[in-house]
């Protein structure tokens, strides 16, 4: 490690000893709120204790920069393993992060479009509706009338996401001389790729015409914000304001909640179908709008599924809630790997049937879900050296979050019932989109203009 890592990770050392000592003082001043024995005794108020736990955290992922923000916004999707006070801390580094000074704005417009906002813009609110880790968003409005979203990019943020990216890509490397392979070298490296393609909007904005392009036929359930590109560069992005609800939000009806719970789960294996998937998808990039579309923000980081990763997705998913026949989910992970130590394949799928029979067995019907079935393989990929690869690890943490946020919505919800009748649709609409045929489809319209002229 170098001496500027060395001095970065003493930093960040600093800030963890702090904020724990911080909560330490805050637990005390707890105890004796409640006129609890300093040690031993009854615990706190549980909740209570969270809360605490949940703002030591957040404040300390805030100090630590861009990077701590995301990892934390990536917990905050795991909605069945955090409890409700803690995750309310997170939830808010979706969001809600200290903004960036506004006096600064101007000069960002000015440096990237050679006018100020107000030649750009009718109206233009300096302070920001949303602050997240790496960008910030501002209502504004054109001279033509159109209310829009813009997106400026941190002062400084690229320099310290490289910073901390290269720092953890050194731990790692340390790590897995003692550890050997890992899965969790597959969730570090997508992670790193992350935060450094984050920083680039001009990327956001082709893999938004890209979702537009691709879900045309979708519309009716599922958008992205339209975009003006004359306004839209590497660090700002101007698109059209989208008036909604996070799917988390409170106030939104129980009728509604489970309508879009049962959406939300379709919506997402639609995205698995055509083969580009939200690679950061959390509640913080979801807006539900006013005609009950699920409106998706933060392209920045897609994955794409080869059509042969759909189809072994597809077929993995029937066979294991059907017969629990491990085979097709044992192709998948290997297919999905950068590498792996199997030897043995039909071992390896025997295996692999054991613990998809047992996670079955072990769960009510409505407890079923897909997304969570390739979380609980991580001890089979560790033990087998499977290093998973990007699209398995943002795939997995996509239908983690899904399914999460279909909890979350409405608790009675069978998730792996409200997908299977529409499976065999997919699926068939998958073949059709298989390669060689479209390859011989294509050679027969050549031909058929060949005849024609």
């Amino acid at each position: 490690m170098t001496g500027a890592s060395i001095l970065r990770a003493a930093t960040l050392g600093g800030i963890g000893v702090r904020h724990a000592a911080s909560l330490t003082l805050a637990e005390l001043r707890l105890r004796l709120r409640l006129r609890l024995p300093l040690q031993g005794g009854a615990a706190p108020d549980p909740e209570a204790h969270d809360r605490l736990r949940g703002k030591a955290l957040r404040r300390a992922c805030e100090e630590a920069g861009p990077v701590f923000i995301k990892l934390a916004q990536i917990i905050s999707s795991r909605r069945d393993l955090l409890p409700p006070a803690l995750l309310a801390e997170f939830e808010r580094l979706q969001d809600q992060v200290p903004p960036f000074d506004s006096q600064l704005v101007p000069g960002i417009l000015e440096s990237e479009f050679g006018k100020g906002a107000s030649e750009l813009f009718l109206d233009f609110e300096m302070q920001p509706v949303a602050s997240a880790s790496i960008a910030q968003v501002h209502r504004a409005t054109l001279h033509d009338g159109r209310e829009v979203a813009v997106k400026i990019i941190r002062p400084g943020v690229a320099e310290a996401v490289e910073r901390d990216v290269a720092l953890m890509q050194q731990m790692v490397r340390v790590a897995m001389r003692f550890l050997g392979p890992h899965s969790a070298e597959g969730f570090v490296g997508t992670f790193c790729e992350m935060l450094r393609k984050q920083v680039d909007l001009t990327l956001e904005a082709k893999n938004n015409l890209r979702f537009r392009d691709l879900h045309a036929e979708d519309r009716d359930v599922m958008r992205v914000p339209e975009l003006v590109p004359e306004l839209s560069s590497r660090r700002v992005m101007t698109m059209e304001f989208i008036h909604g609800m996070k799917p988390t939000d409170p106030r939104m009806p129980a009728g509604r909640q489970k309508r879009m719970a049962e959406l939300g789960l379709i919506v997402v294996y639609k995205m698995i179908l055509k083969g580009l998937i939200h690679a950061d998808m959390h509640p913080g990039n979801i807006i539900i709008d006013d005609d009950d579309r699920y409106c998706f923000l933060d392209l920045g980081i897609v994955d794409e599924l080869s059509w042969e990763l759909r189809k072994q997705f597809f077929e993995s998913w029937f066979a294991t809630f059907g017969d629990g026949e491990g085979a097709p989910f044992a192709r998948m992970m290997l297919q999905f790997s950068e590498e792996h130590q199997v030897g043995d394949f039909d071992a390896f799928a025997a295996e692999v049937s054991e613990m998809l029979r047992a996670n079955v067995a072990d769960r009510a019907l409505r407890e079923l879900a897909f997304g969570g079935t390739m979380v609980t393989m991580e001890a089979l990929q560790r033990k087998h050296g499977i290093v998973a690869s990007p699209p398995w690890v943002s795939l997995a943490l996509m239908l983690v979050t899904i399914e999460g946020l279909a909890r979350h919505l409405d608790p009675d919800l069978s998730i792996a019932k409200s997908i299977e009748p529409h499976l065999l649709g997919f699926l068939r609409q998958l073949y059709l989109m298989n390669p060689a045929l479209e390859k011989r489809r294509a050679a027969r319209q050549v031909r058929q203009q060949v005849v024609e002229n």
